[in-house]
């Protein structure tokens, strides 16, 4: 009795030093946010089943998925490097750091992209762009290598504990997004086009605040391209193998998406997409805000030498545990109580996505729990692990997806997706254990 007395009280104390007040505020305040953003695409979400059919819908969610794919893969990493550079080095070396980063990308993603630029249609057939849509390629290369910029300037406002102005850019873009597509697909009928090109706008719109405050904080100031050519190769080589932990989520989404449209056509992709959106919508609603407030305070702790780190990961640990069982407990609850209501609001050519939804949220639960034991990864530089998690889980997710969609439809592709996303969480997992014990 003693012993399981001395274990909560343990645990209780592991949860109070990975959680003090300041991080459970930022929790909130990013949280605060996503609620916001949410709001907007349960509104959204009926709006566009009804201004669009499902193979355009399922257009649509092909190319976000692939975008942030292709942003991910364009990145190399850099943003996982800088992540890990950026508390390892002193406060005056960090706009040094930034600028290595901001340069290395450039340096790589623009001869890629004008590459793409120069032989579009290698694109315009793996995204399904038929002829009527071609052009729209210039608009999603753009869109790749833009966001890049914008995801940098979020993550050093998170850096810099500024959840607000964060949190407020994001609410922007979501609220502008929402009212521009129901201008132009409801009002002018533009169809796809228009989503894509709304997309567009407001990433060079965000593009331009970012290079403002990059002017208004000083960081061209530590410019200096000999450190840039030193640093380089060190932060590829860093970042590069941290990628697949950064883009496993949606590159399973995208690999579902894509199998879906080869064996039974965007109309079944749009159905899917509709029940990953929900899931997704619950995944964003955790792990950004756990990305702005949890994971800079682990970090520090990670940093600080004068704790014990392996004290500071088993608390971490505990704090995975209590959201997961959380997590599992709101989603068969919550799609119990709300299944009623979800069959009322979608329209009938959407409706076989509800059978779907409960599948999706435990795949993203997996994904949940991948992140609690990546950053101790991350942090100790384990970086091959990332990319044999992702190629089991993909390998495993093809071969269930060939098995499972010829003979169970869209059903048979969740079951894909839940089982890639335990993999990968699984191996990460299973390997955290192991290095914790070996330190």
């Amino acid at each position: 009795m003693e012993k399981k007395i001395r274990a909560l009280k343990n645990f209780n104390a592991s949860v109070k030093e990975r959680l003090p007040l300041s991080v459970v505020a930022h929790f909130f305040v990013y949280a605060a946010g996503k609620i916001l953003m949410s709001g907007v695409s349960c509104i959204m979400a009926p709006l566009m089943m009804v201004l669009l059919s499902p193979a355009e819908y399922g257009l649509v969610s092909l190319l976000h998925g692939s975008n942030n794919v292709v942003i991910a893969c364009l990145s190399l990493g850099l943003p996982q490097a800088l992540m890990v550079h950026y508390f390892q080095v002193s406060y005056k070396d960090r706009g040094s750091v930034v600028n290595s980063v901001l340069c290395t990308y450039c340096m790589v993603s623009i001869p890629i992209v004008c590459l793409i630029m120069v032989y579009p249609r290698y694109i315009q057939h793996y995204l399904f762009l038929t002829g009527q849509y071609s052009s729209l390629v210039y608009a999603v290369v753009l869109i790749w290598f833009f966001s890049f910029f914008n995801d940098i300037m979020l993550q050093l406002l998170q850096y810099h504990r500024a959840a607000f102005w964060f949190t407020a850019i994001q609410v922007f873009v979501s609220v502008m997004t929402a009212l521009l597509n129901i201008l132009f697909l409801a009002y002018f009928h533009a169809g796809v086009v228009s989503v894509v090109w709304v997309q567009f706008v407001l990433v060079m719109v965000i593009f331009f605040v970012a290079l403002f405050l990059y002017f208004k904080s000083g960081y061209y100031k530590a410019l200096n391209m000999s450190f840039v050519a030193k640093k380089a190769r060190e932060l590829l080589e860093l970042g590069i193998p941290f990628l697949p932990g950064f883009m496993s989520g949606w590159l399973l989404a995208v690999l579902n998406r894509w199998m879906l449209a080869h064996y039974m056509g965007l109309d079944s992709v749009g159905i899917y997409s509709i029940a990953d959106a929900g899931g997704l919508l619950i995944y964003r609603l955790i792990l950004h805000p756990l990305q702005g407030a949890y994971g800079p305070s682990l970090f520090d702790a990670y940093g600080d030498h004068g704790k014990d780190i392996r004290k500071t990961e088993k608390s971490n640990h505990s704090v995975m545990v209590l959201v997961l069982m959380g997590m599992v407990v709101a989603s068969v609850g919550g799609y119990a109580l709300f299944k009623p209501l979800i069959y009322m609001i979608i329209p009938v050519a959407y409706m076989k996505s509800v059978d779907c939804i409960l599948g999706v949220l435990l795949g993203y639960t997996f994904l949940i729990g991948a992140y609690f034991v990546s950053n101790f990864l991350q942090f100790q530089k384990k970086r091959a692990i990332f990319a044999v998690a992702l190629c089991v889980a993909v390998l495993i997710n093809i071969a269930l997806n060939c098995v499972f969609i010829p003979h169970y439809g869209i059903l048979g592709c969740v079951c894909a997706m839940a089982v890639g996303c335990g993999t990968y969480f699984l191996v990460l997992w299973l390997y955290n254990c192991l290095l914790l014990r070996m330190l």
